[in-house]
């Protein structure tokens, strides 16, 4: 009897590291905050269209820079803490009316999100230009 609730017990311990490994897999997010520039010259965002050079719009690049993001928990970490900026502006797919960006002159903002699942079902990457 001993033996067989060892066993069981091993077992249990085996499946609850997978599923907790499958759980932060999951609830993995990137983000990344830079400047027009930085993020240009970093490969994760792409001018694109435009005449001789006027008239261009940034896009997200196709082929993103993944090394130059940030990961963190979509559902735990609710609360990004951005540079000193007096604007913000979300680069990617992400609904700018489900954050709340409080900035303070002498440290910088925070960009609270307000309903992570929401949020990050348009993506798993967010992009903010500062």
């Amino acid at each position: 009897l001993t033996d067989s609730t060892r066993r069981l017990t091993e077992a249990n311990e085996v499946l609850t590291d997978s599923l907790r490994r499958i759980t932060s897999r999951a609830n993995a997010a990137w983000y990344v905050v830079g400047t027009r520039d930085q993020l240009v010259r970093a490969g994760v965002l792409t001018e694109e269209g435009g005449i001789l050079g006027f008239g261009k719009s940034l896009a997200p690049s196709r082929a993103m820079a993944r090394n130059v993001f940030t990961r963190i928990d979509r559902l735990r970490d609710t609360v990004i803490a951005l540079p000193e900026a007096k604007q913000y502006r979300i680069m990617s797919r992400h609904d700018p009316g489900l954050v709340q960006v409080d900035v303070s002159p002498s440290s910088g903002g925070t960009m609270r999100i307000k309903d992570p699942e929401q949020f990050w079902s348009a993506s798993g990457w967010l992009i903010i230009v500062y």
